[in-house]
């Protein structure tokens, strides 16, 4: 929770305006969000841990990575941060 004067941000996407007594809801867009990104790599990352985001992460990689429009740089820190997530949903799962 993060609260800024009189609005209150409650994780994960509500939003509590105790002056006008309101509460709302953020909802976003992952492929608009895709397509207005200007660096890919980095909107990539950043969905990477978004729950819902599976087909449109691995959409519009396939489709980064067919138009080699994406730099291996940034390829390189995706499958870095793929493995880094399966390996630590693995470990989560042996503990069960």
């Amino acid at each position: 929770m993060y609260s800024e004067g009189d609005v209150i941000f409650v994780e994960p996407c509500f939003i509590i305006d105790i002056k006008n007594n309101v509460c709302l809801t953020l909802r976003l867009s992952l492929k608009k969000y895709i397509a207005g990104a200007i660096d890919q790599g980095r909107v990539l990352l950043s969905i990477l841990n978004r729950a819902r985001n599976k087909p449109a992460l691995l959409g519009s990689l396939k489709k980064q990575l067919v138009g080699c429009s994406l730099p291996l740089i940034a390829v390189s820190r995706l499958f870095d941060r793929f493995t880094g997530v399966y390996k630590q949903a693995s470990i989560e799962r042996q503990s069960v």
